[in-house]
């Protein structure tokens, strides 16, 4: 497989390479030097994440509280779809597959976790879809917090709009909630504020532009949502530790069609 990068973070290391046109993989070996909790969420592509896990590492919320991910599991996310992780001071190894191919019926538009059944790793979207639709049993992902109205109303006008430039005030206007309430009921659901919500989801779909596509920093900076390239940068290195020119050392990787 000739397409590929490798991005050398403060804490990671990731190789990526494209599978077809619509499907990525991409191997992280990740270091936790202490706990940490984040939330992951990303824009108009779906991920599955594969690991054997030890147990006690990394911890996800249920119907039935926090659950220990263990053994080979994997995880399935789709888009826009919030998941908080606990995650105790290990390395963890592990593999991910990205596309934007629309779910098709059977496929859960929740986030779910289950035991990965065997050792052969998915080479296409249809093979990920055909797992998916033979499980016999998974376990829902759910927000840390209470299901809340406002906040399920803030994360749609969100998903919808994400790349806009719009104030807080200005969102919750349009919502008819004040400022700090729709602030407090998003953050008690989903474990971050809304702001932060909207920069993660502009900041993955960055990377994947700046995966897939030719255009410079500056280009993909607005048109992720961003107004100011020096902001952009240095919220980019926070969350993903790393430069984002780093993600585009390889020509081989632009100009895909997978963000088309």
């Amino acid at each position: 497989m000739s397409d590929q990068l490798t991005v050398r973070a403060e804490n990671y290391v990731t190789h990526f390479q494209f599978l077809a046109k619509d499907l990525i993989q991409f191997n992280r070996i990740h270091r936790f030097d202490q706990s940490v909790t984040e939330v992951d969420s990303l824009p108009g592509v779906w991920s599955l994440a594969i690991g054997d896990l030890h147990p006690g590492l990394v911890k996800v919320p249920t119907e039935n509280g926090l659950i220990d991910l263990r053994g080979p599991v994997a995880v399935f996310i789709p888009p826009f779809s919030p998941v908080q992780w606990l995650i105790e001071p290990c390395i963890l190894e592990f593999k991910a597959f990205i596309s934007p191919t629309p779910l098709p019926p059977g496929i859960p538009h929740k986030p779910f976790y289950f035991a990965w059944p065997n050792h052969c790793l998915p080479k296409s979207v249809s093979e990920v879809f055909a797992v998916i639709k033979d499980l016999k049993s998974f376990t829902y992902i759910r927000p840390p917090g209470r299901y809340s109205v406002p906040a399920q109303m803030t994360k749609n006008f969100i998903d919808s709009n994400y790349h806009r430039r719009l104030s807080l005030a200005e969102m919750a206007k349009k919502l008819k909630y004040s400022h700090s309430f729709l602030t407090r009921s998003f953050k008690s659901t989903y474990g971050l504020s809304p702001v932060d919500y909207r920069t993660k989801l502009r900041l993955f779909d960055a990377q994947m532009l700046l995966l897939t596509k030719p255009s410079n920093v500056t280009s993909i900076a607005y048109a992720s949502g961003f107004s100011d390239p020096g902001r952009f940068m240095k919220q980019f290195r926070r969350l993903f530790k790393a430069r984002p020119s780093q993600f585009r050392q390889k020509d081989s990787l632009r100009d895909r069609e997978i963000n088309n």
